[in-house]
């Protein structure tokens, strides 16, 4: 379904399509204008079954607070690539962002998943998914249990996501 959205004063989620990912930019309108190319305020919204976004800039809570919902009203499924220091944000399952990011050229061995909880007070990450059942990489189960690779993804997520 494609969204057209002509206004001058509104904050609004814009996504679009680049070789079947989809990205996402969050623009007050009014800036908008100031982005070259950009040559009057009509704008292409597209909205997609399944949103899986590869950051390009650090999002803020409230930002991420607009990820609640679609699909999880309590949380949002990430991917990082511990390697390229990148993160894969949204979608029902992980090995969907999984596979965004092995499509653009991210190494299976370097991706790990999570759930990030923003409206918990205590504890915003955890570090479960079926993707990272690695035996071959010592992981045994769903939950990361290797503290030093849990602390190298908490600092991708906090590079990406304020939390």
């Amino acid at each position: 379904m494609t969204v057209y959205v002509n206004t001058k004063s509104c904050f609004c989620q814009v996504f679009w399509v680049d070789y079947q990912v989809t990205y996402t930019q969050y623009y007050n309108f009014e800036v908008f204008l100031g982005i070259p190319g950009s040559t009057n305020l009509l704008f292409k919204v597209v909205v997609l079954g399944m949103d899986i976004t590869i950051l390009d800039h650090h999002i803020t809570k409230q930002e991420l607070h607009a990820w609640l919902g679609h699909p999880f009203d309590d949380m949002v499924k990430f991917v990082v690539d511990i390697d390229q220091g990148v993160i894969a944000l949204g979608g029902e399952m992980h090995a969907d962002a999984e596979q965004v990011l092995l499509e653009h050229g991210s190494k299976q061995e370097h991706l790990w998943g999570g759930n990030i909880y923003p409206n918990n007070e205590q504890e915003k990450i955890e570090y479960t998914s079926l993707i990272n059942i690695r035996p071959a990489q010592h992981n045994r189960s769903m939950d990361i249990s290797d503290q030093n690779l849990r602390g190298r993804i908490r600092a991708i997520v906090e590079q990406w996501i304020e939390l």
